[in-house]
């Protein structure tokens, strides 16, 4: 994509997996879960894609936080 800061493949692959674990931890409506997969993509230094905030969003829709899924969506128009 233009203009999608370069990752190296291990990075990729890495936030592939984290955005996995958030949208399994959505799936089974595990918030606290999904929310602690994004601290780790924060603390790895990894940027969140669309595909994080979309299973973020998924997770507090599922649990009925429309509070959270608004937070989530402002985080993400900031990156």
């Amino acid at each position: 994509k233009a203009g999608a800061p370069v990752m190296a493949k291990w990075q990729r692959d890495r936030l592939v997996r984290l955005n996995q674990a958030i949208a399994r931890a959505a799936r089974f409506k595990k918030v606290k879960q999904a929310k602690k997969a994004y601290q780790q993509i924060l603390d790895e230094g990894l940027l969140p894609s669309a595909q994080t905030f979309g299973a973020l969003l998924n997770a507090a829709v599922r649990i009925g936080d429309l509070t959270q899924a608004r937070e989530w969506l402002a985080e993400s128009a900031k990156r």
